[in-house]
This record gives structure tokens, sequence and C-alpha cells, in this order.
């Protein structure tokens, strides 16, 4: 299996096991708004693919290798609300 697929997996597995830590609002304009527990929240566009977190955007958004992994905040939005 190659490294983006496993990274993939990996991402998808954590948030699901982080699900109750995580409060998802839908917002008025289609995007999610991702709260964690300690009130640090992230902007979610499942159409687009993208997120806010610094784990999207310092990494996933600048290489390559991670075109199409999606972070965990991704990956809860996606089995929150697509179904």
């Amino acid at each position: 299996m190659s490294e983006r697929i496993q990274a993939h997996a990996r991402r998808r597995a954590t948030a699901q096991k982080a699900r109750g830590d995580y409060h998802i609002e839908l917002q008025e304009d289609g995007t999610f708004r991702v709260e964690k527990a300690d009130g640090t929240a992230y902007v979610v566009n499942l159409a687009e693919e993208t997120c806010t977190c610094p784990d999207f955007r310092q990494r996933l958004a600048r290489r390559e290798a991670y075109a199409g992994v999606w972070c965990k905040h991704l990956h809860l939005c996606a089995a929150s609300f697509l179904r």
C-alpha cells in the first residue's frame, strides 16, 4: 500500500476515534465549523476538500505526495454528514 493511502487511512481512523471530542456544526454557507473541546475551531469545506487546521494548511496542502489526503476534520465532517 502506498504511503499516501496509508496516511489517508490513519487520519480516517483517528477521526473516528476522536468523533466524541468535537462539536460539528453546519454553517449557512455549506461549510462546517468543527470545534474541539478546548474551544479551538476550524472551518471545513467538503465541496472544496479544505480545512483551516494547521495540519491541512502546513503539510497536506503543500505536498504533492499528500494530494487528496484529508485531515481528520474533513473525515469527521464526511462521516457525520455524508451518509
